[in-house]
C-alpha cells in the first residue's frame, strides 16, 4: 500500500511540474523575429516600416509621428537570416529645448532600472533598451518590455526638455 501511494504521488508530482513547461513552451520564442515585434508594435497603435541596415541586418523603423521622438527605431543582433535574431535594441534620440549635461542623463539611468540614456556625438540625448531573446522569450514578457520602452519615451522626452506640444498622449 505504501508503494503505490509513493508511486501514486510520483505520478501526480511528475504531472503538475510537466504542466507548466508545457504551457510556457507553447507562449514562448526561441528568438526574436522582425515579423513578432512588428505586430507588436502594430498592437501598440503605432505605424511602422521594415527595413535593414548597412550591414544587412533587419531593423525596424517606428513612423508614428505622434512620439515625441525625433526618431525610434529597432535594431535586430545575431541573427540567422533575416529570420531570428537572439537580441533586439529599441534606440530613440532625441532634440531637447535646453542644454542638457552628462549629470541630468546619470539621474535617469539612476532611477530608471530597465533603459538607459545617454548624449550622442552632438550631444542629444538618447535612449535605449536591450532585449535578449537567447534561451527563450516569453511573448507576454516581450510585448511588456516594449510596452514599458514606448511608455517611457514622452516621461524620457519630458525630463530631457524636449517640446512636447505636438504630442498627444495615448
Amino acid at each position: 500500500m505504501k508503494l503505490q501511494y509513493l508511486i501514486l504521488t510520483f505520478i501526480c508530482t511528475l504531472f503538475l511540474l510537466l504542466q507548466p513547461q508545457k504551457a510556457f513552451a507553447q507562449q514562448s520564442y526561441d528568438a526574436i523575429t522582425p515579423s513578432v515585434v512588428a505586430r507588436i508594435i502594430q498592437e501598440a497603435g503605432l505605424s511602422y516600416q521594415s527595413k535593414f541596415d548597412e550591414s544587412g541586418r533587419p531593423r525596424i523603423v517606428v513612423t508614428d509621428s505622434n512620439l515625441p521622438s525625433e526618431q525610434f527605431e529597432i535594431y535586430f543582433f545575431d541573427c540567422v537570416g533575416d529570420v531570428k535574431c537572439e537580441s533586439i535594441t529599441l534606440w530613440s534620440w532625441y532634440i531637447p529645448t535646453v542644454g542638457i549635461n552628462y549629470a541630468r542623463c546619470n539621474r535617469w539611468n539612476q532611477r530608471n532600472r530597465f533603459t538607459r540614456a545617454y548624449l550622442d556625438g552632438d550631444f542629444n540625448p538618447v535612449l535605449e533598451m536591450d532585449i535578449q531573446g537567447l534561451g527563450g522569450l516569453g511573448r507576454q514578457n516581450l510585448v511588456i518590455l516594449i510596452n514599458a520602452y514606448i511608455a517611457a519615451i514622452p516621461v524620457y522626452a519630458e525630463y530631457m526638455k524636449v517640446d512636447m506640444s505636438s504630442f498627444e498622449p495615448r
